[in-house]
């Protein structure tokens, strides 16, 4: 079985080429519009759950460890990795996540208690310095686009 196929003169398959390309980059800006909103809220909500958290920690007049259980409790446990877009931000969640839950015990508060009060300190002073970093990367992220 033989197919003929007819071929386009070069001229016709260029302007074909530059339709189909330009609908393509249309496409493609638009998911990227939409993937960006998308990261924004995700950081947005982030950067609410840091503020609680930070509060917290700057109300709370009890040691460094019960200050962590109880922010862990108030709504940073809820911030999920993915909810960060990758690079320094997500990075520093990770080390943050790993402090307060490992691979052995998987239960936060239970590796809060085993801190000392100076690990507890530089947990704390991680926290403030990823909600201080989510803020700004917002800030500039909505004077980006004005």
């Amino acid at each position: 079985m033989t197919r003929i196929v007819r071929l386009l003169p070069l001229r016709k398959l260029d302007g074909f080429r530059d339709r189909v390309g330009s609908l393509d980059v249309q496409q493609v800006k638009r998911v990227c519009t939409k993937a960006k909103a998308i990261v924004k809220e995700h950081l947005a909500r982030c950067a609410e759950n840091l503020r609680y958290a930070v509060r917290y920690l700057a109300n709370s007049s009890c040691t460094p460890q019960e200050k962590l259980r109880g922010m862990y409790d108030t709504g940073f446990g809820s911030i999920w990795q993915d909810d960060f877009p990758d690079g320094s931000l997500k990075n520093d969640y990770l080390t943050i996540r790993g402090s307060l839950i490992k691979a052995d015990e998987p239960k936060a508060a239970v590796n809060i208690a085993a801190m000392s009060d100076e690990q507890a300190r530089t947990v704390i002073s991680q926290i403030c310095s990823l909600s201080q970093a989510v803020a700004y990367v917002l800030g500039k992220q909505s004077n980006s686009e004005q």
